[in-house]
C-alpha cells in the first residue's frame, strides 16, 4: 500500500501547529497571574510590567485590560487607565453591563 505524500504532509503540518500551540507558544495566563498577585500585594509598578509582558502576547484580552486599568488607577495614571477600560469594554460590551448588574444587587 503506498501513502499519499499530501496526507503525510497535512498530518505533519497539523500535529506541528497543535505541538506550537500547546507547548512552544508563549503563554499570557502565567503573567496575568503574577500581575495579580502583585496587585494584591500592592506592588503596582511590577504588576503593570508583568501585565506589559501579557499584553504583547495577548492585546485582546480583556482580563488584562481591566488590571492594566487597575493598576493605572492605583498609580493615578487616569488617562491610561481609560483608554484600557474604554478598550476593554468595546471588545467585551457584557463586561461593563455584568459590572454594573453586580453592583446594583449589593
Amino acid at each position: 500500500m503506498r501513502v499519499n505524500r499530501i496526507w503525510v504532509a497535512t498530518a505533519v503540518i497539523f500535529l506541528a501547529a497543535a505541538l506550537y500551540e500547546v507547548r512552544l507558544k508563549p503563554q499570557s495566563r502565567p503573567l496575568y497571574e503574577r500581575a495579580r498577585s502583585l496587585y494584591g500585594q500592592q506592588n503596582y509598578v511590577a504588576s503593570l510590567q508583568e501585565l506589559n509582558r501579557a499584553y504583547e502576547i495577548e492585546p485582546n484580552s480583556t482580563d488584562i485590560l481591566v488590571l492594566m486599568g487597575w493598576n493605572q488607577l492605583k498609580l493615578r495614571q487616569l488617562d491610561e487607565a481609560r483608554n484600557n477600560f474604554s478598550r476593554a469594554s468595546r471588545l467585551n460590551p457584557k463586561l461593563v453591563e455584568e459590572e454594573l448588574a453586580k453592583l446594583s444587587k449589593s
